[in-house]
C-alpha cells in the first residue's frame, strides 16, 4: 500500500498546500495571475498525459468507451455496498480537512488574534504536519496489515479530537492547547487517507478501478465541500461548533469504515498492473 500511500498524501496535501501558493501568487502578482497560473498548470498536466504516461492497461482488459458502459460501470460499482462504506468514510474524512481549512482563519486570526503572516506559519506548520505523519504512515504500512493501520489512525485521530473537544468543554481554551491538540488531529489525517483508498478500489474489479478512483474523489470532494459550507451556515462565533463538525464527521467516517469492513467482496489479490508495449498500443488503435 506504499505508493497507494504516497499518492493520496499528495492529493489531500493539495488543499492545505494551494492557499498558501495563491497567497503569494496574490500579494505578487495580482488575483489575475491566479488564473493564469491554473491555465499553465492544466496545459502542463495536459501535455506530460498526452507524451509520457503509457497506457498501462492491458490490452486484454479495454473495453470501449460508451455512455452505457461508463452508465453500467458505475451502476455496478454503486452497488457495492463494502466500496460504497469506504467511499462515505473516505469522504467524510475529507470532510473533517475541509472543515479546518474553512474555519482556520476564524481559530488562528478571529479567535486567538493572530496576525496575517503568524496564520500563515500556522498554516504552512499543519502542512508540514501531515506530510512527516504520511511518511511515518508509508513506514507502518510495510509492518502492519491495513486494517490495523487504519484502526491505528482512527484511534490517534477521534483521541485527539476528543480531548479537545473535552477541554472546551471544560472552559480550557489556550492557544498552546488548542492549536497543539488540533495540529495531532489535523496531522493524523494522514494516516487514513491511503488506507481508506486503497479499501476503497481494491473492492472492485481491476478493470473498474479506474472508474472507481473517479467516482471516490467526487464523494471526496462533495462531501468535504458540503463540510465546509456547513460550517459556514452555524452561527455561533467560537471554537466549539467547529470542533463538534470536525468530531461529527470523523465519528461517522470510523462507523462506515467499521460497517464496510464486516461485509464480504470481492478484492483483487494480484494488483500488479502491466504496462502496455507499443506492439499492444498500436494494435489497439
Amino acid at each position: 500500500m506504499g505508493k497507494p500511500t504516497f499518492l493520496i498524501q499528495v492529493q489531500s496535501i493539495s488543499p492545505i498546500l494551494a492557499p498558501i501558493i495563491g497567497g503569494v501568487i496574490l500579494s505578487l502578482m495580482g488575483w489575475r495571475a491566479i488564473f493564469w497560473v491554473l491555465v499553465v498548470f492544466a496545459l502542463a498536466a495536459w501535455g506530460f498525459a498526452c507524451f509520457f504516461i503509457p497506457e498501462t492497461q492491458p490490452i486484454q482488459m479495454r473495453s470501449r468507451l460508451t455512455p452505457a458502459g461508463v452508465f453500467k460501470d458505475y451502476w455496478e460499482i454503486i452497488k457495492n455496498r463494502r466500496y460504497l462504506g469506504m467511499a462515505l468514510s473516505s469522504g467524510l474524512i475529507m470532510g473533517t480537512l475541509f472543515t479546518y481549512i474553512s474555519g482556520s482563519s476564524f481559530i488562528f486570526m478571529t479567535h486567538f488574534g493572530m496576525s496575517p503572516t503568524v496564520y500563515s506559519i500556522m498554516f504552512a506548520a499543519y502542512s508540514v504536519g501531515m506530510i512527516l505523519v504520511g511518511q511515518w504512515n508509508m513506514y507502518l504500512c510495510s509492518r502492519m496489515s491495513v486494517r490495523k493501520n487504519l484502526r491505528f489512525g482512527f484511534t490517534v485521530h477521534l483521541g485527539c479530537l476528543g480531548v479537545l473537544l473535552a477541554a472546551l468543554l471544560l472552559g480550557v481554551e489556550n492557544a498552546v492547547v488548542v492549536c497543539g491538540l488540533l495540529f495531532c488531529a489535523i496531522s493524523s489525517l494522514s494516516f487514513l487517507f491511503g488506507g481508506l483508498t486503497s479499501e476503497a478500489i481494491y473492492c472492485v474489479s481491476a478493470r473498474r478501478a479506474g472508474t472507481a478512483s473517479a467516482l471516490l474523489g467526487v464523494v471526496q470532494y462533495v462531501i468535504g465541500g458540503g463540510a465546509g459550507i456547513l460550517l459556514g451556515l452555524i452561527p455561533n462565533g467560537t471554537l466549539l461548533p467547529l470542533v463538534l463538525l470536525l468530531c461529527a464527521c470523523s465519528a461517522l467516517a470510523l462507523m462506515f469504515w467499521r460497517s464496510a469492513s464486516s461485509l464480504a467482496s470481492f478484492r483483487i489479490v494480484n494488483t500488479t498492473v502491466s504496462v502496455a508495449t507499443e506492439e499492444d498500443r498500436q494494435s489497439a488503435s
